[in-house]
C-alpha cells in the first residue's frame, strides 16, 4: 500500500492557495496542519507585545481537529507529537518531510 506522502505526482492545492512552500508528497491535511501550527506559533510569539492578548483556543482547536482527520496510516511519530501537544516537534517533523 502506498502512502500519500510518497506520491511524487500528487498536487497540493492547499499549499498553493495558502502560499506555503510545497513539501514533496504532503497530503492536504498535513499541509493544513502545518499551516495551523505555523499560525499558532506566530500568535504565541506575538503574545508578549499583544494588547489585548489574543485568544489562542480557536487555533488549538483547529490543530486538534486536523489531527483527528489524519488517516490511520499517518506516521506514528506525528500522531505522538500531536497527542502530547508537542506542536513545535510536529511542525518540524512536517517541515523536514516527515523523515522521508
Amino acid at each position: 500500500m502506498k502512502c500519500a506522502r510518497r506520491n511524487p505526482g500528487a498536487r497540493n492545492p492547499v499549499a498553493k492557495a495558502s502560499g506555503l512552500p510545497y513539501f514533496w508528497g504532503m497530503t492536504d491535511i498535513e499541509t493544513q496542519l502545518l499551516q495551523s501550527l505555523l499560525q499558532l506559533e506566530r500568535a504565541a510569539e506575538a503574545m508578549p507585545a499583544a494588547n489585548p492578548k489574543p485568544d489562542l483556543r480557536p487555533l488549538f482547536a483547529q490543530v486538534d481537529d486536523l489531527a483527528r482527520q489524519l488517516p490511520a496510516s499517518a506516521d506514528s511519530r506525528l500522531r505522538h507529537f500531536l497527542q502530547r501537544k508537542s506542536y513545535q516537534k510536529a511542525r518540524m517533523w512536517l517541515q523536514e518531510g516527515g523523515g522521508h
